[in-house]
């Protein structure tokens, strides 16, 4: 457990390694005691530090979503950051790759919510009524911390790994779709590098959406209406460098396209 000193250090650490671009040493190497507390208390630092300059939140993302990258991290639930408005791009323009440090590119189904979700005790029925529709998404994830080299305790201060975000244009209700088996193939230069379906965020998405809101609701927030929630990747994240030009296909969704120059 981390004093309230080294919390607000850490947290002025990363935000400034978001303003310059350049990384810090890993956070849980300098303080091995550091825990899942320490670093929600981190990000919460952060993202009151933002809210207070002006940069609205618009939304959630779920993070370690899949087995896959709870092994990796020896983790046996998902974490969770916040979108700002800053961090949302329009798919199909131009994004300027200096302004990530390592950027890495993931494949998500979103929804938006048409009524407030309050945990804890939220059921996946509750979560269903609350959804509005759904949306193709592509995440850049980024780190904060030199190298890629973090946990989930890393990952969670610095807002778990959240870069930007782009959103398709088609808004697809829950029933119209499988979010099961709706497959994703993820092409860059348009070459298959990789594909998954959203079965593999928590065995369904919606599982997704239930846990961060019984998860938020623990810790004193409400999901709003009109929050756009990114429910965890299909497949593993893909790097991503200037020159190359990224595109999701997810069938029923569409696609969303991001150029990175």
């Amino acid at each position: 457990m981390l004093e309230d000193t080294q919390r607000s250090a850490l947290a002025s650490a990363l935000a400034e390694a978001h303003r310059t671009g350049t990384p810090i040493p890993q956070p849980s190497a300098a303080h091995p005691g550091m825990d899942l507390d320490d670093a929600y208390a981190v990000q919460r630092l952060q993202i009151e530090e933002w809210v207070g300059s002006g940069y609205a939140v618009v939304g959630y993302k779920i993070g370690l979503t899949s087995r896959a990258m709870q092994d990796q991290f020896g983790v046996r639930e998902p974490d969770f950051g916040v979108l700002t408005r800053s961090g949302l791009l329009l798919s199909g323009a131009p994004v300027d790759t200096g302004r990530f440090i390592a950027p890495k590119i993931e494949p998500e189904i979103s929804v938006v919510l048409g009524q407030d979700l309050a945990g804890p005790g939220v059921t996946a029925l509750q979560a269903l009524a609350a959804i509005d529709h759904a949306l193709a998404s592509l995440e850049i994830i980024d780190s904060r911390v030199a190298d890629w080299r973090i946990t989930v305790v890393d990952s969670v201060a610095d807002n778990a790994s959240f870069g930007a975000a782009a959103f398709g244009t088609r808004r697809i209700r829950w029933d119209d779709f499988d979010p099961v088996l709706t497959g994703c193939v993820l092409e860059v230069d348009g070459r298959t590098v990789a594909s998954g379906a959203g079965g593999a965020v928590l065995g369904n998405p919606l599982n997704a959406l239930v846990w961060l809101a019984n998860e938020l609701g623990a810790r004193g927030t409400v999901m709003r209406a009109g929050s756009v929630v990114m429910l965890g990747s299909v497949c593993a994240a893909v790097p991503v460098a200037a020159g190359q030009v990224v595109r999701a296909e997810f069938a029923g969704l569409g696609a969303v396209t991001l150029p990175f120059e």
